[in-house]
Parts: C-alpha cells; sequence; structure tokens
C-alpha cells in the first residue's frame, strides 16, 4: 500500500513539473516574440527618427555632442576627484599592505581617467571652435 501511494506521489508530482515546465517554455516563447516585435518596432522608429530633416541640421548635432562631451568631462573630473582622494588615502597607509598588481591597475585607472578627460576637453574645445 505504501509502495503504491508513493508511486501515486511520484507520478502526480513528475505531471505537475512537466505541465509547469511546458507553461514555463510557451510563456518564454511567447515573451520572447513578444520582446522581438517591440525590438523591430522601435529599431523601424530609430531610423524614422534618424532619417528625418531635424537631426541632419548641424547646430542640433553640435549640440548634442556638446552635451555628451560634457556629461563626459563632468564623470572624468569626478573619477580624477575620487582618484586623488583616494591617493592621499595611500599615501597615509603603507604601500606594503597593497599588492603590486592592485597598484598597477589603478595606476592604468588613473591614466585611462586623465585621458577620458582630455579627450572630452579637446573634443568641446573643437566643437567651440566650429560654432565660432
Amino acid at each position: 500500500m505504501n509502495i503504491l501511494f508513493t508511486y501515486f506521489t511520484l507520478t502526480v508530482t513528475q505531471i505537475s513539473i512537466y505541465l509547469y515546465l511546458k507553461s514555463s517554455l510557451k510563456n518564454l516563447i511567447l515573451g520572447y516574440k513578444e520582446s522581438d516585435a517591440i525590438a523591430t518596432k522601435n529599431h523601424a522608429v530609430k531610423r524614422q527618427e534618424v532619417s528625418t530633416d531635424e537631426i541632419t541640421n548641424s547646430n542640433v548635432l553640435s549640440s548634442h555632442v556638446g552635451e555628451s562631451c560634457n556629461v563626459t568631462l563632468n564623470k572624468s573630473l569626478r573619477h580624477l576627484e575620487f582618484i586623488s582622494t583616494f591617493e592621499m588615502y595611500l599615501e597615509n597607509k603603507n604601500h606594503k599592505n597593497f599588492s603590486v598588481e592592485f597598484l598597477q591597475e589603478f595606476e592604468k585607472i588613473k591614466h585611462e581617467a586623465q585621458l577620458t578627460a582630455l579627450k572630452s576637453t579637446n573634443r568641446l574645445t573643437h566643437n567651440m571652435h566650429k560654432a565660432a
């Protein structure tokens, strides 16, 4: 009797798991199809937006580039400010506590942040010369 009850319970459990996974698979496929349709629509809308005459206007493009460079410059400057604060913290601590790899990676990040700040400043300056 116990064996029959165990088989019955296992069978019902397997059937319920199968039905759950089957419905999950259907939901997954439907979700994928819906997201693909939405992505296709968004891509078509983006193509229409790019093809409008308003975006081809050089003033709009230069202001957009200027805004993005300004945001990049602000982020780079904040990053450099954090790096300088961290360097002051490192000066107070013993360098032996930190691994050589960490210090090398830190220097690499510092140089990348400096280059990003310089490049965005150069691009902003170039856009200002174009506007003048």
